[in-house]
Formats: C-alpha cells, structure tokens, sequence
C-alpha cells in the first residue's frame, strides 16, 4: 500500500488543479472586459482602417464601443499600445469578431498555451535532471506553481500576450537542448517580435557560435519585415513604433500608466533618483558587464549552457526600464531550472530549499505585497520593488555561484 501513496496523492493532486484550472478557464472566460486584449483588439481595429495605432485612446472610448454609449467607467485614463505592428496584425481576425466572442477565443488559447507551457516546462524538467522524479510529479509541480502565481492570474485574466512569449521562450529552450537548432532560431525571433526583451537570449547563441540558431532567427525576422511591408500598413507606422519604443525604453510613461519595478530605478528610489535617466543607465551598463563576466566564466557544457539562458531570462528583467508586475510569469523558467540545481544535491539541502521557496513567494505574491503596502501608504508601495528584484538576485547568484554548480560528484 505504502508504495502506492505517492501515486495516489499525485493522482488525487492533479484532480484538484485539474479543478481549479476549469475554474480559472470560466472565470476568465466571464470577465466582462479584459484591458490589455481589448488595446490588441483596438490597435488591431485602428490598423485595418489605416490608423495610428500608438496613439493612446480614453479607456472610456474603447468600453463605449464594446459596450455601448450608455457605459461610463469609474475612471477616466489612458491606454496605450506598445507592441510591434506585427501584434496588432496577428489580432486582426480576433478584432473583426464581436468583443464577447472574440473574448472567448483569446481565453480559450491562452488556457491551452498554459497547459502547453505546463507540459514543456515538466518535459525540460525531466531533461535537466534524467531519472529523477516521474512525469506525473513534475507535471503537479509545475501545474501548482502556475496556479498560486499572482503574474500568471494577471496575464491570464486581463488577456496579456506574456504566455505567448513564455510558450515560445520554453520553445526556444526545448528545442536549444534537443540540438534543433533552426526551430530554436525561429522560436526566438518570434518571442522579439512580440516583446523586445528576449533580444538578450541572442547573447548565448552568439557566445557559443550556434550559426544554424543565428541564421534562422535572422532569417525570421527578415521574412515578417518583408511580409509586413508588403501589407497595406503604412509606412508612419514603423516610425511611430519607435517613438513609442523610446518612451516605454526610457521609463517616462510609468508613472502614467502602472507601477514600475524596474532593477535600476528601485536601487536609486531610497535617494530619490528613481527619474536619473542617466543614472539608471549606467546601472543597467554595470549590471550587463558583471553579468557577462560571470557568464564567460561557466563552463561550456549543456548543462551550463541552460543555466546561462536561464541567466539571460533574469537579466531581462534586471535591464529592462520598465518592468511590471504581470512580466514575472517569464521568472518560473529560472526559478524551475534552481529547482532541479538543487535537487542534483546528493545530500539533503533543506537551507537552499527554504531559499527557492522564499524566491517563488516573492515573485508570486509581489503584487500583494505592493497593493497592502498602497492601501497602508502610497509612499511605502515604492519599496515593495526590493522584494521581487532580491528575488532576481537570489536567482542568478544560485545559477553562478561555484557551490551550486559542482554537480559532477554531487549527483544521486
């Protein structure tokens, strides 16, 4: 008997999530608007008649279209597109559709592209560390910590097009291990398209001269430039884009639109240099150079190879300008690979698990942390940044640092 418990707790573990997720699909699927798929839709509509996409519109005006005129929000404020053209495109069929179903749609596929992330990430976990726990066990791992995860319920409820990086960036690293270099080419240059910051994971494929990788990626990228160009898009569009780019770069559209957690600006914030641009920059300098140093400095197997992407991964966020809440769903790819570093250990390592456990807490409820600390005091919400950015840190020196990384003896 005893050897069928945990069999049984596993089965009766993905009963539960199994559960949870058909609640989340419903709920999802009943929210009455989700703002972030309602700017795709908006920007996708605004592209079909020729229109400014990156020019911002009332909240209010997008809520009267799908609602009717009647509607008036609680508040009145801006909404703005940031992404490449190559989104709003992709969006057209869904904003052709009326809102409820076009709605429904989007729900549907991000659910199934986070049961696709789910079972990627159990099969990269399988593959970091062959023989060790069963399919079945990863699989709930990764299921329970995609449900209790605050950036994955934000993403997911608002209609964000993060799971869609996530699914391509677990592409791009499936398909990195298994050697399939030309997919794992495509994979990444299809997460740029769609969000700039996965730009970085190129570091690894040049460093390690993946030709096969690099050609594919730009092979990619060139043929949706000529494909969008050949549209109907207008030319103004392309230019309008970096301008926008710049902005969102900068950081000077956070206070305007959503708390920003970016690595640079929270360690400047106790001195009241949170706006230095300059500053900021040179932070964001130090912190690439250190971090490239580091990197050089691991060894050249595959093994260490999928910690450098996984490094990568931190360090978008550590770069980046803008950083939300709702980002940190791209996090569970570093986080899952210190999960099996530290389960290598031959010899229990209660400390370090009490470490990885801190760190996913951390990342999962920072938007609960920084909402109690706003309702309390405004002025306190701004130091709620240290908690997800010390987690960030924590993770990359777990990834680097020698004592987590002499496996070779250690392994069970």
């Amino acid at each position: 008997m005893n050897k069928h418990l945990p069999l049984i707790a596993n089965i009766l573990l993905l009963i539960l999530l199994t559960v949870h997720a058909y609640r989340l699909l419903v709920m999802g699927t009943e929210r009455a608007i989700k703002a972030d798929f309602s700017v795709y839709c908006e920007a996708a509509s605004r592209l079909g008649k020729g229109e400014n996409i990156y020019q911002h519109v009332y909240q209010e005006d997008i809520y009267r279209r799908i609602f009717g005129p009647s509607v008036r929000p609680e508040k009145r404020f801006y909404m703005h597109y940031f992404y490449t053209p190559f989104i709003a495109w992709a969006f057209q069929p869904l904003a052709q559709l009326p809102y409820a179903e076009a709605k429904q749609i989007w729900t549907q596929i991000n659910f199934v592209l986070y049961l696709f992330c789910a079972v990627v990430l159990t099969s990269l976990l399988g593959r970091w560390r062959p023989g060790g726990y069963s399919d079945l066990t990863r699989l709930n791992v990764v299921l329970a910590a995609f449900i209790v995860f605050d950036p994955f319920f934000f993403t997911f409820y608002e209609g964000q097009i993060d799971l869609v990086v996530l699914a391509l960036l677990l592409c791009y690293f499936l398909w990195s291990r298994e050697k399939k270099e030309g997919r794992a080419g495509v994979a990444l240059a299809l997460a740029v398209v769609a969000k700039m910051s996965p730009l970085l994971l190129l570091v690894e494929v040049v460093w390690h001269r993946r030709l096969k990788s690099l050609t594919s990626f730009v092979a990619t990228l060139v043929v949706l430039a000529l494909w969008m160009l050949s549209s109907s898009i207008p030319l103004e569009t392309y230019s309008d884009f970096f301008l926008k780019f710049g902005a969102l770069a900068s950081g000077s559209l956070e206070t305007s639109l959503f708390f920003n957690v970016a690595f640079a600006k929270t360690l400047l914030y106790p001195f009241g240099l949170e706006n230095a641009a300059l500053v900021r920059a040179i932070i964001s300098i130090v912190v690439l150079v250190i971090s490239l140093v580091l990197l050089g400095r691991m060894p050249g197997d595959e093994r260490s190879r999928e910690r450098q992407r996984a490094y990568l991964v931190i360090l978008m966020f550590l770069l980046s300008p803008t950083v939300w809440f709702h980002h940190f769903v791209w996090a569970l790819i570093p986080w899952l690979v210190c999960v099996e570093l530290v389960g290598d250990f031959k010899a229990p390592s209660y400390p370090r698990w009490c470490v990885l456990i801190a760190i996913y807490l951390a990342l999962a409820k920072a938007w609960t942390f920084h909402a109690l600390a706003f309702s309390y005091n405004p002025n306190l919400a701004q130091w709620t940044a240290l908690i997800p950015n010390t987690a960030l840190i924590s993770m990359a020196y777990v990834l680097v640092t020698r004592s987590w990384l002499k496996l070779a003896r250690e392994r069970r």
